[in-house]
């Protein structure tokens, strides 16, 4: 070690260790709302029943790391504290609506999987009324349920799927081992297993009164069923096959905007039994930590070119073996009974399906074999030349023109194999287009919010007027989609945030879904702001390209820490030069007591940052680390969840990474292993010889994960932010 800064001040010792939570690495600029962990400052997707860890990608390569911030979960996060409190209050409230039902069936004494009869039986069209929760969890489309009025008046999307028919056994044949197992063990749990089960399950009295409740609540017109039977999406059910039916189902529709910001409806059956099954019995956990945050996308700009390309109506592509359809039947409002041939929306495994699908006919590397036989020709499955990204139902492919190319016409002789029909007719190249609610522009390694997205927005917030809170929520929730696309540090908006969150908070505790509330200047002031850096777009280099002196090759390491006394930092280079400091606190902060520590820990990452800034600034790429899960999660996210203290204490470094254009990563050290623990004491002297094996053991630690991003992500880390 080469060089020592010292700075001595007598302090006190620090209480217990805390324990040890798990780690999440950020992967620089972290910018994005809440549980953002990407470069991109992505914005950490809501918490959907169809989401979590991605399907044949690898386990982190650094041992206990348990990257949770990157997975979405199958169901909603528990109260350990009060279990109690788990479970729905919308069930409880619905059971109450319309006790004759619910006390029909409770005459049945529960079995051992009795909770997946029971759980739903009441007014199932109050219930998609009635939302689960309120949040600003982002939601892809503005949709609500048809009221009387919509569904007579606005058009059913649909369309003849006769001849639309994936051939999945083709399309197993390319899937690589992993791929493979996931699907089938996927569709085998679905529907297989969920039929045996439900058949034994539920007796033949109670499937008559889930019939008989069916044919009482039901709103679905007849016209709607007509069309879904004329289209091949669905069968009519002969009258005498009705009591073979097995489960619940509701058929309802949706209001949406097409492309062209038309209303349309979109008919979902709602499978109750068997995703009742799935979530109780068969424990299905999704993996699909792949549908990462926005941001985490936008670096493939700096390519060449891509090709796009999205499957038309999806789902409905996938026929179900008939002898499952008595699982996904439902009845119109004149007691016509039908049954769905097709993979339907409601249905819990259904998103994880067709990602499955996608991926194994976009040549997704981790789905696919390295080759296989096409009309007698071998052909490469796969290329490492580009960059592919599936969602669901959709692909992109970026990378330089020559092999996107070479990609797109792979993609059409797997598509053509299997059956596939594309939206439009084709797969195409472009320099510009909108993918996942994103712009890009190639050309000029551009990105911006798709106009369709900015559309929802208003256009500014006027003081003084009044706003229904439903609008607000949604709004805010679509500033934090862009603020993970531009790289905007939400924490800037902590306060605006914070009011609107107490309206939101109020639809949880019954207030009705009309009401208004009037903006205070404040508030109005810091949304209109925020609607400006919304509307801006960022630009990137080219790739090949680097703003950062090193091109991501050295990182530096630094240690922060904080004690009601003083602060610490121990800052190590890329090349070895170790360089610590530490002080007592000046006289801002007066009488600092132990329920500050957050705050302290955050105004320490800052003091290091300005003492260290001319050594950080050679290669803007720094591991921090940091003994205080609160301020961890606060840089990671871009702001403090609850405490306007904290908030402020840490948004001056995230600006100055963001700003900076730092390649970053974030993460927890438990404190007997903080290296800036004993100079935040005074015990400097002591920190000064760490040795070279501790020092690679950390290298280790951070390059390891981090060289693997880089290689994965290939340019995430070394783009450059111009607005």
């Amino acid at each position: 070690m080469s060089q020592v800064d010292q700075s001595n001040a007598g302090l006190d010792e620090e209480g217990p260790n805390p324990p040890q939570p798990d780690v999440s690495l950020l992967q620089a600029n972290n910018s994005g709302q809440a549980g953002s962990v990407h470069r991109s400052g992505s914005a950490r997707l809501p918490r959907p029943s169809n989401h979590g860890e991605t399907s044949g990608q690898a386990e982190s390569p650094l041992s206990g790391v348990n990257n949770s911030l990157h997975q979405q979960q199958g169901s909603p996060r528990q109260n350990v504290r009060n279990p109690k409190s788990n479970s729905s209050p919308l069930v409880k409230n619905s059971k109450k609506k319309i006790g004759g039902a619910v006390d029909a069936a409770a005459a049945d004494a529960p079995s051992a999987s009795s909770a997946l009869e029971n759980a739903r039986w009441f007014d199932l069209y109050d219930y998609v009324q009635y939302r689960t929760k309120h949040t600003f969890a982002r939601k892809s489309h503005s949709s609500s349920t048809a009221n009387e009025e919509q569904n007579k008046s606005i058009r059913l999307h649909s369309h003849n799927v006769k001849d639309m028919v994936i051939d999945l056994e083709r399309l197993k044949a390319f899937m690589s081992d992993t791929q493979r197992r996931r699907f089938e063990t996927l569709w085998k749990n679905t529907f297989a297993d969920a039929l045996h089960h439900l058949s034994e399950e539920i007796s033949t009295d109670k499937q008559a009164r889930l019939i008989d409740l069916a044919e009482k609540q039901s709103r679905y017109l007849p016209k709607h069923a007509q069309q879904l039977a004329a289209d091949g999406i669905a069968d009519p059910v002969p009258a005498e096959d009705v009591p073979n039916t097995v489960g619940q189902n509701t058929m309802f529709n949706v209001v949406e905007l097409d492309s062209d910001k038309k209303q349309r409806l979109r008919s979902i059956l709602w499978t109750h039994s068997v995703n009742d099954y799935l979530e109780k019995v068969a424990t299905y956990q999704p993996q699909m930590s792949q549908l990462r945050a926005p941001g985490f996308f936008i670096d493939d700009v700096r390519r060449e070119t891509a090709g796009t390309g999205d499957c038309k109506i999806s789902f409905f592509q996938v026929v179900i073996p008939k002898e499952f359809r008595r699982m996904l039947r439902f009845c119109d409002a004149e007691k016509n009974w039908y049954e769905l041939t097709r993979l339907p929306m409601g249905l819990r495994t259904s998103a994880e399906l067709m990602q499955l699908i996608v991926e194994t006919i976009a040549g997704k590397m981790t789905a696919v074999k390295p080759s296989a036989v096409i009309d007698g020709t071998s052909v490469k499955l796969a290329s490492a030349a580009t960059r592919t990204s599936v969602w669901i139902d959709g692909f992109r492919t970026a990378g330089n023109r020559e092999d996107v190319q070479l990609d797109l016409e792979r993609i059409r002789l797997v598509g053509k194999a299997c059956n596939v029909t594309w939206k439009g007719g084709d797969v195409t190249a472009a320099d510009e287009y909108d993918f996942i609610g994103i712009h890009f522009d190639h050309k000029n390694h551009k990105v911006s919010v798709a106009t369709k997205t900015l559309s929802k927005l208003p256009q500014s917030y006027s003081y003084g007027s009044e706003v229904l809170i439903t609008d607000l929520e949604k709004d805010i929730s679509r500033l934090f989609f862009c603020s993970s696309v531009l790289r905007i540090v939400p924490g800037n908006y902590f306060y605006a945030m914070k009011w609107a969150n107490r309206q939101v908070s109020k639809l949880n505790r019954g207030t009705p879904l009309d009401t208004k509330v009037e903006l205070p200047r404040s508030v109005c002031d810091q949304l209109n702001k925020w609607l400006k850096s919304a509307k801006s777009s960022i630009t990137l280099p080219a790739s090949g390209e680097n703003a950062n002196n090193n091109e991501n090759k050295k990182y530096d390491l630094l240690f922060t820490d904080a004690s009601v006394s003083g602060w610490g930092a121990y800052f190590i280079s890329s090349d070895g030069t170790v360089a610590i400091i530490g002080g007592k606190w000046d006289n801002e902060i007066r009488n600092p007591t132990a329920d500050m520590i957050a705050e302290l820990e955050a105004k320490a990452l800052w003091l290091a940052l300005t003492h260290f800034k001319e050594r950080l600034l050679k290669n803007k790429n720094v591991d921090i680390r940091i003994d205080n899960t609160s301020v961890v999660a606060a840089a990671q996210k871009g702001k403090s969840k609850t405490s306007p203290a904290l908030n402020g204490a840490i948004i001056d470094s995230i600006n100055f990474l963001v700003e900076e254009d730092f390649a970053y990563s974030v993460s927890y050290v438990n404190t007997k292993d903080n290296w800036a623990d004993k100079p935040s004491r005074g015990r400097i002297a002591d920190s000064a010889f760490i040795t070279d094996t501790e020092v690679r053991k950390y290298y280790d630690n951070r390059g390891s994960l981090g060289r693997l991003a880089r290689q994965e992500l290939s340019s995430l880390l070394s783009s450059s932010v111009k607005r």
